[in-house]
């Protein structure tokens, strides 16, 4: 019986090695995958922002407070996610079609103040 008892364990050991072995490798995995999947995002300060707006910081505060530049508050500092920064910019290109829709804007702006008839 002592016999069967030292297989078991042995049995069991190597179990444990592989199951082991199997939830690191699965970690190493799923933190391969994250790491590949979130880009590297920096909290960036407000000084720094600015100068990438063309703004000064008290311009900046003003956005940020409205809303119109994404920022986060981080241990009560205005910090701004790099990411969330390089978006909006992009955002603000002016492609054709984004200055198209602009001007078709403002047309109908100067249209809808004029009286017609």
């Amino acid at each position: 019986m002592a016999m069967d008892l030292a297989a078991m364990e042995a049995f069991f050991d190597s179990i444990v090695e592989r199951v082991a072995q199997r939830v690191a490798d699965e970690l190493d995995r799923r933190i391969e995958a994250r790491r590949q999947a979130k880009p590297d995002v920096r909290l960036m300060p407000p000084e720094e922002v600015a100068a990438m707006y063309g703004l000064t910081v008290d311009a900046l505060y003003k956005h940020a407070s409205r809303g119109t530049i994404p920022s986060v508050k981080f241990g009560g500092l205005l910090r701004f996610r790099s990411n969330q920064i390089e978006a909006h910019i992009t955002s603000l290109d002016r492609t054709d079609q984004r200055v198209a829709d602009l001007a078709k804007k403002a047309r109908k702006s100067v249209d809808g103040g004029r009286k017609t008839g």
